[in-house]
């Protein structure tokens, strides 16, 4: 080997390590990046959109989100109802929040609002006599979520 091939390797590794501390440092930036995703909290709130403007409303002032066809209706607090032109699927992932269960293929109800469960019919009954049906498939993870 001749001096220059000896250079050639030299500055090669020295661009290698310096290429593999880059990458550790991105790396650590990414991690720091998904760590705070993750313990970043779920929605607390959400805008719907009501008769001509937008509304802010609260993930605990929410009763229930009903499925209407391609809408959803949502039952609040104050006995009022919202029917929007999204899907409850939509407001489901959109919102996020540990506090909102499916518990049928129509209904995501706030599991904070539950007054009574009625076994031999399926239902739940919640804030302001609200009441929905749950189906027998997501029996046993509505009590999973409950007892949390």
């Amino acid at each position: 080997m001749n001096s220059a091939q000896i250079i050639n390797i030299s500055s090669g590794e020295t661009m290698l390590k310096m290429e593999i501390e880059r990458l550790r440092h991105e790396l650590l930036r990414v991690q720091s990046q998904l760590n705070a995703l993750m313990n970043q909290p779920a929605n607390e709130h959400v805008m719907v959109y009501d008769s001509g403007y937008y509304r802010r409303i609260l993930v605990n002032e929410i009763i229930q989100i009903q499925s209407v066809s391609n809408y959803s209706l949502f039952y609040l607090d104050d006995g009022s109802k919202i029917l929007t032109s999204k899907t409850l699927k939509y407001w489901e992932t959109t919102l996020n929040h540990p506090d909102l269960v499916r518990i049928h293929n129509s209904n995501l109800i706030n599991k904070n609002k539950i007054e009574f469960i009625n076994v031999e019919n399926s239902e739940i009954i919640l804030t302001g006599n609200v009441t929905s049906r749950y189906s027998r498939m997501s029996k046993t993870e509505l009590l999973s979520k409950l007892a949390r």
